[in-house]
Formats: C-alpha cells, structure tokens, sequence
C-alpha cells in the first residue's frame, strides 16, 4: 500500500503509519495516526487510528454482530462516514487508539483480573447473544492502555461454530491454531477453542516466553520445514507439566465444553471463570 503523511482519506488526514503488518497470509495491513480534516464533529478527547486493508471481512462483522456495542471491544465512531469507507485500492475502517497489545506486559505488572473479566465477558457477549467464535484469539488481539482497559481487536475471522477439524486444514493451519491452543483433530471455530486459546494466553503470559514457542512470522508462516519443526516442539510442550496450577484450574472448567458443541456454553461456565480469577489473583 502506498499511504502518505499528510493524505487525506474520507473526513480524515493521515498523521504517520503506526503498523505495518507483512507476515500475513490473506492481506497486507497498516494502521495509521489520523485527525480530523473536514467536519470537527467527534470528541476531540477520543484519539482514533484508521485501519486499512484489502478486504472488509472485519468491519462487514463488526457491523453485522454490533460489536461496536460491545464494551469489551473496540470503541469505533457513531457516524458511518467516520466509521469506514472504500478506494479504489483499499477498504479503511476507523477505531480506538491503544498504547500496546498486552505481549509488551510483564508478568509482575499485569493485571489478570480487568483482562480477564474482559475476554471472558467478551466471550460471553459473543458465544451466548451473537452465537459466534471469535476465531482467531491471542495476544496480539487484546490491547491494553495505561488505564488498564482491556479490549478485544481483529474481528476478521469471526464466524459461527462449525465443525471443521484442524488437521483437515493446511500445515500452516496446523501450525498456527495449535500455537494458540487448538487441538489437532478438534475443530477450531469452536466455543471451546475460544476459551482455550485464554489458557494459552494465561500460560505465555506467567512463563514469559520460556516454554511457549508464540512468535508469528513469515518464516514459520512460509517455510513448511520451520512450521513442523515447530509443531514438533509444541507437541513435546504440550505432554509437559509445566502449566501452573491456576491456568489448570481455569482448563479444568471449561473441559466441560465440548470441541463440537455447536450451542453456546451455559452461562455458569463464564461465571466460574471470572470467579476462579478473583480468587487466584
């Protein structure tokens, strides 16, 4: 893509690029600083980025689901011709400005319990009203700002459960739902994916990184000898014991969702885990 400083794009002027984002298999992605250009209309308290990109899978979902409503997600402008709009070359869709995704946290610094009341309230929001998976939870999907709000991003792959089984997909499927804590013959839009994929983000999160090999790049993303090897690895983590005892206790609730369940989770299971987070923390 080939945005400029200084550009203007709908009601909005582009500042300078935050993110660019190559790694990916589907679409290339950069999230840009923005003002106001034409109508000074919005809270001037609120600082907002543009995401542009080359589909509008994310914002068709995020209208389609009213995740916009969701207090667990993103803030996005009330006014449609703020909110999103399409060039010739590219789909933009305007959002929340956070300070960082919650990989830059430490451990000794973070603060389980607002995260997880959100991705478990957001979860809820989801899996119980809408009847949907989020699909595609990890770190870098839940940001953070320095008033310890937690947000829940990257609605691209959002769907209903279904029961496709992981190993039915590419090695490259294989490789990166498995790092985020899907089974191999599971199915991965799925309720209780989902809520593993938490575990996972608990687990790498407390060991910082020690164990859990959870970098995304385009040589595991391209080189198939890179991604087994990695699979091969996660395999011999995953037989060990080295999960601590508070993400086991939080795996042992939700065992009791089926891979393919297709109906919501009771509403006791979201319950339990946001308790267990208040006694363990």
């Amino acid at each position: 893509m080939f945005i400029t400083e200084g550009q203007i794009i709908g009601p909005w002027r582009v500042i300078n690029i935050l993110h660019k984002d190559k790694d990916r298999c589907i679409s290339d992605v950069e999230i840009h600083n923005i003002t106001e250009d034409i109508l000074k209309t919005l809270d001037g308290n609120q600082h907002w980025v543009m995401k542009i990109l080359y589909n509008n899978y994310e914002i068709k979902n995020i209208l389609k689901y009213d995740l916009d409503k969701c207090k667990y997600s993103m803030k996005y402008p009330k006014e449609s011709n703020y909110l999103s709009g399409s060039t010739s070359y590219f789909f933009w869709f305007v959002m929340e400005s956070f300070d960082n995704d919650c990989s830059l946290i430490k451990s000794d610094t973070f603060n389980h319990i607002m995260f997880l009341e959100c991705t478990i309230n957001f979860l809820r929001y989801i899996h119980r009203e809408k009847k949907i998976v989020h699909g595609d939870l990890k770190i870098k999907n839940i940001l953070h700002n320095d008033y310890n709000r937690f947000a829940i991003c990257d609605f691209e792959a959002i769907q209903e459960p279904d029961n496709t089984i992981m190993c039915n997909g590419s090695d490259h499927d294989h490789y990166y739902y498995y790092l985020h804590g899907c089974e191999l013959n599971q199915p991965y839009f799925s309720y209780r994916n989902d809520l593993q994929n938490i575990c996972f983000i608990l687990w790498y999160i407390k060991l910082n990184m020690k164990y859990l090999p959870y970098q995304n790049n385009a040589n595991h993303y391209y080189n198939k000898k890179e991604r087994l090897n990695k699979l091969e690895e996660l395999e011999k983590i995953r037989k060990l014991d080295i999960m601590p005892t508070f993400i086991q206790k939080f795996y042992d609730i939700i065992t009791d969702v089926k891979w393919d369940q297709l109906e919501p989770p009771n509403d006791e299971i979201y319950d339990n885990l946001i308790k267990l987070s208040e006694v363990e923390f």
